[in-house]
């Protein structure tokens, strides 16, 4: 028939496989080691990684939310309290964070204007973070070829992106 384009059903034998996220959070103790980490001269272009990565674990936002903070979306309220106020990219919620003291050191630094750094340059560089402040650790991923399951061990720089941020 001419409107039946096609009569292939093949596909329908294929199955969508779970994939066990990689995601991972860092503790209390690995983010302050982050925090008062000093780079050396030759590293000193990761700081800004560093730091950026810093606004997302102590705001708890997504890297659409956090990289675009700016001196607009911090009130001190009634109350005295130091907070966020941001429309979520994603959902369009409103929301109110409480700004800790190392987020508003952070921001200071910046003068409330952090650098402009894509998510992709983001999650290549805060690996090499990772690896400078020493996240050897080893840590069991679930990979997938295929169909085929694979438990695998690396160390947790090597797993380190801006959603692990948001984790943290």
């Amino acid at each position: 028939q001419l409107d039946r384009l096609h009569m292939n059903d093949a596909y329908l034998r294929f199955k969508k496989t779970t994939n066990d996220s990689d995601s991972i959070a860092l503790t209390e103790s690995e983010i302050k080691i982050m925090f008062d980490h000093s780079f050396d001269d030759e590293d000193l272009h990761l700081e800004k990684y560093r730091d950026v990565f810093l606004v997302g674990v102590y705001s708890a936002m997504r890297f659409s939310d956090y990289s675009r903070l700016d001196q607009s979306n911090f009130k001190t309220l009634d109350s005295g309290e130091f907070v966020i106020t941001i429309k979520h990219k994603k959902t369009g919620k409103n929301v109110m964070i409480p700004v800790k003291t190392e987020l508003k050191e952070i921001m200071e630094k910046y003068d409330y204007r952090l650098p402009k750094i894509s998510e992709q340059k983001m999650n290549v560089n805060i690996k090499l973070v990772g690896e400078k402040i020493k996240l050897l650790k080893g840590v069991s991923i679930t990979k997938y070829k295929g169909a085929k399951e694979q438990n695998v061990k690396m160390p947790m720089f090597k797993l380190l992106t801006t959603h692990t941020a948001r984790r943290s």
